[in-house]
């Protein structure tokens, strides 16, 4: 699954967009590796890897606010509020096949020393 930029999101009727935040819900739940709760503060990397057109950066993070509310939403993070996620950053990636196309998402606990 491909996220959707914030433009294509917002274009979408309700009931495609909450169709889009369940399979998005599934597709979490199938290639978590833990399904434990990461307890915060936290750092998430988001890394998108495209075959096609890259996103302005607008749209890349836009894209990962549906992610990143079903991460919340299936227990794996508390909270998605400035507290428990303390930094966060975005990257593409081209590659050559669309059939190459992926999603990486790394959440990093982050110590009380590091966060000063």
């Amino acid at each position: 699954m491909h996220p959707k930029s914030l433009n294509r999101l917002l274009r979408d009727n309700r009931w495609v967009r909450k169709n889009y935040r369940t399979d998005v819900a599934i597709m979490l739940l199938a290639n978590a590796p833990s399904k434990t709760r990461i307890e915060g503060p936290v750092r998430v990397h988001y890394t998108e890897y495209y075959a096609r057109q890259p996103k302005d950066l607008t749209n890349l993070a836009g894209a990962f606010k549906v992610i990143e509310d079903q991460i919340v939403r299936l227990g794996v993070l508390e909270d998605d509020n400035p507290k428990t996620v303390v930094d966060i950053k975005y990257a593409q990636h081209k590659v050559a096949k669309v059939s190459m196309q992926r999603v990486v998402i790394e959440i990093e606990q982050v110590n009380q020393q590091e966060q000063k």
